[in-house]
């Protein structure tokens, strides 16, 4: 796909070429192609969280355009499946389900109690049945 390095503010290669006059997939290849590069440990950096990547993308918005972000947070969620998170509760799990309509409420399995000791049995928690309950942090891999 040619046009996937190519970015809406005109910034991208091989034409430069801006917001309307590239093709739609292309945009969403090229934003999809960043977030997972992100999201990926590199030979020089550790990974990203999926906060910080969206940060990240969210500060350069004029780069990808607003539909495109929002295409993909609707798609994938704040906090994909698979997120090591920390609650509020300093409780530790994972993100095991996301709803469109409510990005910063998945259900998680909670492994890890509050002082890092692992569960038995991981306790389900829907975020949005919970509202005591939120996503304090990513959890972030270690170096």
């Amino acid at each position: 796909m040619r046009q996937a390095h190519e970015r809406a503010d005109g910034s991208g290669y091989p034409e430069g070429l801006a917001a309307e006059e590239i093709d739609r997939y292309a945009q969403i290849v090229g934003l999809a192609d960043v977030y997972e590069s992100l999201t990926h440990k590199r030979p020089y950096r550790v990974k990203y969280t999926p906060i910080e990547a969206l940060d990240m993308i969210l500060k350069n918005k004029k780069v990808f355009g607003p539909k495109i972000i929002k295409a993909l947070i609707g798609r994938i969620g704040v906090y994909p499946v698979g997120t090591l998170i920390m609650l509020n509760s300093k409780e530790t799990g994972v993100v095991i389900m996301n709803r469109p309509e409510l990005p910063f409420r998945p259900v998680v399995s909670v492994v890890y109690d509050t002082y890092g000791k692992e569960y038995s049995e991981p306790k389900e928690i829907d975020l949005a049945q919970n509202p005591i309950l939120y996503i304090e942090d990513c959890v972030k891999e270690k170096a």
